[in-house]
């Protein structure tokens, strides 16, 4: 019976809390209303109505009248939780929030996802991360030192201003900002499609793009668009098995988030132009596969070699990786592609080119109908011109077009092959843009640091540590395996690459990083980087 009654009590102080707010501000509420009405039509009232109750029960009780337990925290180090909204393409995004936040503080973090396959496919093997499942979030997040949500604005949800001012005053300060310039950060417009619009038009502005938009002002100093994504060593070996081989193919994607049962997105370029690019580029690219991913709902496509559909993410992460060229529309998978080091070409119709889009990819866009994401409510499925075909932006970018970019691709990456040429030792003090993997002593093989800018690549345990002393001697340290390094290629001077235990793979990034005539130092051997 008591436990009915306190039931009973928090819900009525949910009500009054959202009365307060209505009263206080509408604008808060009816955004609560309109993403309610998503979630219903998206995952049905039972699940709906349990979001509402964690809401509203984390809202006015929290941890300091629920007996949920408290949080052993240790000495010196901030536990802060981290809920990032959206798809893959979002949770990619949005791990360079965790690069950014472990720079200022030691730290550890836990990730609350609401799709934990992707949570842990991309946050789960950094040190210090731990990924949880989403229920619960608004309850649990009352333990932690901050608790922050991450869709295209960070929201600051709680924060113990003594404790965090005291382990890390810099990240206190940043923090702060987010609270105190709140409106001026934020677009305060209840309806989604409409905020985001503002929003893309704000960012065209001020030339920030989905990336650097998570700067908030002056908060985030994020410069690039790479941010650390592991492989899973186990699913080498399941690659392997496809008889892929690494170079020799290209990968293509159709589809994009089932947002709606049985729906299709604008975004999602026709199937028959599908068609007639497999056959296009079997006819031009003679020694090249070509392999559909997607999900296990995906359409396999006419004429391809192999259909990859509904494997795991881990292994999509190794085929994409050792991918020639990726092929597809805006979506999860491109962003994917990106932090693989692999070359994309990416159709885009309703969604924002400036926003999305990625310099270093063939972007295509039709010029005379495009960009209209955010006009209205429905624009992920309707016109808003009302054209025939309805999907009449991603229609006109032709077969050709593609297949033309998909050349370019091919033939730059045969032009840029590198091999490393064993050279006799050297000990001169090297300088210029040096990278270390898997090594944090900066003092090691005569490295100078007052001529030397330094990047660290690691994905040691120990490294906690060193992400703070990197960032006080104004050096760059960034999580990343050796496998997969989470920079641009042709980037470094010198790279020196320390004991890892694959060294195949290591070695294949160490070449990516180093610039064409630049060195590679493995145990103490000295190479140079030359042209095939």
């Amino acid at each position: 019976m008591g436990f009915i009654i306190a039931i009973c009590v928090i819900l009525f102080l949910g009500c009054a809390f959202e009365t307060v707010l209505l009263l206080k501000d509408r604008g808060i509420v009816a955004e609560y209303v309109y993403k309610a009405e998503e979630m219903i039509a998206t995952d049905g009232w039972r699940c709906t109505i349990k979001r509402a109750f964690e809401i509203i029960l984390g809202k006015t009780a929290g941890v300091r009248y629920l007996p949920t337990g408290k949080m052993e925290k240790e000495d010196g180090t901030l536990e802060i939780a981290v809920y990032p909204t959206g798809g893959m393409g979002d949770y990619i995004i949005s791990s360079k929030i965790l690069d950014e936040l472990m720079m200022y503080a030691p730290c550890r973090v836990t990730v609350f996802c609401e799709k934990p396959f992707f949570g842990n496919a991309i946050y789960g093997k950094r040190p210090d991360v731990v990924v949880k499942e989403y229920a619960g979030f608004e309850i649990e997040r009352n333990k932690y030192d901050l608790a922050l949500m991450v869709e295209h604005f960070i929201h600051v949800l709680n924060m113990d201003d003594g404790r965090v001012e005291q382990i890390a005053p810099e990240l206190y300060r940043r923090m702060n900002y987010i609270r105190e310039n709140w409106n001026e950060l934020y677009i305060r417009i209840p309806e989604q499609c409409f905020r985001e619009r503002i929003r893309f038009e704000r960012c065209r502005v001020l030339g920030l793009d989905r990336w650097t938009e998570l700067r908030m002002g002056q908060v985030f100093e994020i410069a690039d668009k790479r941010t650390g994504i592991s492989l899973d060593m186990t699913e080498k070996e399941k690659f392997r098995q496809l008889d892929l081989i690494p170079g020799q193919y290209i990968t293509l994607n159709r589809g994009a988030d089932s947002m709606r049962a049985n729906q299709e997105q604008l975004k999602v370029w026709p199937v028959e132009h599908y068609a007639e690019l497999i056959q296009k580029i079997k006819e031009t690219f003679a020694g090249l596969q070509i392999v559909q991913l997607g999900g296990k709902e995906s359409e396999p496509l006419s004429g391809v070699d192999t259909a990859i559909l509904g494997e795991s993410f881990e292994l999509t992460k190794w085929i994409i990786k050792k991918s020639r060229c990726h092929i597809d529309c805006e979506g999860g998978l491109v962003h994917l592609a990106v932090q693989m080091s692999t070359p994309a070409v990416v159709v885009f119709g309703p969604t924002p080119l400036h926003m999305y889009g990625y310099e270093q990819n063939f972007n295509l866009v039709d010029e005379q109908c495009n960009n209209c994401m955010g006009t209205h409510e429905d624009w992920a499925y309707r016109c808003y011109r009302g054209l025939e075909p309805k999907h009449r932006c991603m229609a006109n970018v032709t077969p050709e077009r593609v297949l033309d970019a998909c050349r370019q691709v091919v033939e730059q990456t045969a032009r840029t092959r590198k091999r490393l040429k064993k050279q006799e030792a050297c000990n001169a003090v090297m300088a210029g843009k040096v990278a270390l993997i898997n090594e944090l002593d900066v003092t090691a093989y005569g490295i100078n640091p007052d001529n030397s800018e330094i990047v660290i690549f690691s994905n040691r345990p120990d490294g906690r540590d060193a992400k703070v002393n990197c960032y006080k001697k104004q050096m760059e340290y960034r999580y990343s395996m050796p496998e997969n390094l989470a920079y641009d290629s042709d980037a470094f001077d010198t790279v020196i690459l320390g004991a890892y235990e694959d060294r195949e793979e290591a070695l294949a990034e160490a070449v990516r990083i180093v610039r064409t005539g630049g060195t590679v130092i493995v145990e103490g051997n000295r190479y140079e980087a030359i042209l095939e």
